[in-house]
């Protein structure tokens, strides 16, 4: 399968709890709009109390603004700190909510698909790997409804929000600026990897079957493997199976480390 249509039949799975998973979008979105906000609002009132100051030429005592100066925005600031913590929490819970329905009717499906094909769909199969696919597998597209359609709808949605109010607000130097920097996180930071990426994932999935497997057979076959002196032998390979899943590991860790540095920097 390629990647547009395992998204497409993950999306059909997600039907019954559209409604659900809206709401974390719309909680997700208000979180960051809020956290826009905060920003926006603490750098203006910076500029209006700094304009306030009165500092005399020997640097010694300076007057200030009344505190009642500060209140609006010290009131608004609270507000939005609030708003965005209590946002991001529902997101959370909605998100998550539609992710754990998805994940038992996902297990259901496996299970469905595969009992009426059996013996012949497992023949050739390791036990482990199908249990590993069951399980960690399975458990993986948690990320796809709990952390990756949300944030993907409002990472379209409030940057280019942002940059309109800034054209309108502000000015349309500033939002091309901002618009430079909007485009080089979402184009150019994704692309740093892709390819080592997707390899790692793979190699991950497989070792993780077949480390599995190999688990299961050492456990349950444990007396054939001393009594034919195949200790060494077995552990040797399961070692060198680990290595693969901790290479495919690294690679992948390091490519979303990259990322995350980029995006900072940027």
């Amino acid at each position: 399968m390629t990647p547009r249509q395992l998204r497409r039949r993950l999306l059909k799975l997600v039907r019954p709890v559209l409604p659900t998973l809206g709401l974390s979008i719309l909680f997700r979105t208000a979180g960051l709009t809020a956290g826009i906000a905060l920003v926006a609002i603490a750098g203006w009132a910076v500029a209006d109390i700094t304009d306030c100051f009165w500092i005399p030429s020997d640097f010694g005592d300076f007057e200030s603004c009344p505190f009642s100066f500060y209140t609006p925005a010290l009131a608004t600031l609270a507000v939005l700190a609030l708003v965005k913590g209590l946002a991001r929490y529902l997101e959370q819970y909605c998100g998550h909510y539609v992710a754990f329905r998805v994940l038992a009717r996902l297990r259901l499906y496996f299970y469905e698909k595969l009992a009426p094909q059996a013996p012949a769909a497992v023949l050739g199969r390791e036990t482990g790997d199908l249990l590993s696919r069951v399980t960690k597998d399975v458990d993986r597209v948690e990320v796809f409804f709990a952390h990756t359609i949300a944030p993907a709808v409002t990472a379209v949605i409030v940057p280019v929000a942002a940059v309109v109010f800034t054209a309108v607000a502000i000015s349309p130097s500033a939002a091309l600026t901002l618009a430079v920097g909007l485009a080089l996180v979402g184009l150019a930071t994704p692309a740093r990897g892709r390819r080592a990426s997707a390899e790692g994932a793979t190699q991950i999935r497989r070792s993780r079957g077949e480390l599995a497997g190999q688990v299961r057979d050492s456990v349950q076959g444990v007396r054939e493997v001393i009594a034919f002196g195949y200790e060494n032998r077995r552990l040797a390979q399961l070692e060198a199976t680990g290595r693969g899943l901790g290479a495919g590991l690294k690679a992948t860790g390091r490519t979303v480390a990259e990322r995350r540095g980029l995006n900072v920097l940027i």
